[in-house]
């Protein structure tokens, strides 16, 4: 596609034709000797309109097995996806604000959900002698998300993965970053909100 250039002759902003980093991506993995993957990650990948990003990109993921490729609209090149080439997307599906995936996308892609580990949590904070903290913690994390019945909204375990976690530092994570999330959650049910802060959790679990 196009990229602005500054001409530093003309002091002007430019646009020339150069290639996007998947095309590059895919030429690199074409001229590997072996059938070695080449794995190209997109973070976030529903955070636009993914049908209309991927174009007819969407065509060579189906048919990439039978050798088919495009003629590039402003090159004019042919262009095909590598059989040895993997994309993974990550999604955020708990963002009701995000792009929907189309039908037609989804059907070209294997869909695995992550939800949260909570014996990794435990495996890590076991490792830095706070199996006690990991306990407890995971006792509140099990009550909260017992109420939340819809699971692209339970609590992960990201907020307690720092290796200077204590209680003092649990709490505060809890307060100031769980406590809200659960407020806006339960938002038509504060009562609710009442008994999973830390101070009723940490007496009562």
């Amino acid at each position: 596609g196009f990229r602005p250039s500054l001409d530093k002759g003309a002091g002007s902003l430019t646009f020339s034709l150069a290639d996007g980093r998947f095309k590059d991506f895919c030429e690199k993995a074409n001229e590997a000797e072996s059938d070695e993957p080449f794995v190209f990650i997109i973070d976030e990948f529903n955070r636009g309109n993914v049908a209309k990003i991927f174009g007819e990109l969407m065509y060579l993921l189906e048919y990439r097995q039978k050798g088919e490729s495009i003629t590039l609209p402003y090159s004019g090149k042919s262009f095909f996806v590598p059989e040895n080439v993997y994309i993974i997307g990550t999604m955020n599906t708990a963002d009701r604000s995000l792009a929907i995936m189309d039908f037609a996308l989804r059907r070209r892609f294997a869909f695995l959900r992550f939800d949260p580990d909570y014996e990794v949590l435990r495996v890590f904070l076991n490792k830095l002698d706070k199996a006690d903290l990991a306990d407890h913690l995971l006792k509140m994390l099990d009550t909260v998300n017992n109420k939340i019945p819809d699971k692209d909204f339970r609590i992960g375990i990201s907020y307690f993965m720092k290796r200077n976690l204590d209680i003092k530092l649990a709490e505060r994570v809890w307060k100031f970053e769980i406590e809200p999330y659960l407020e806006e959650l339960f938002h038509n049910d504060q009562n609710l909100v009442k008994g999973l802060t830390w101070e009723h959790l940490n007496r009562n679990v």
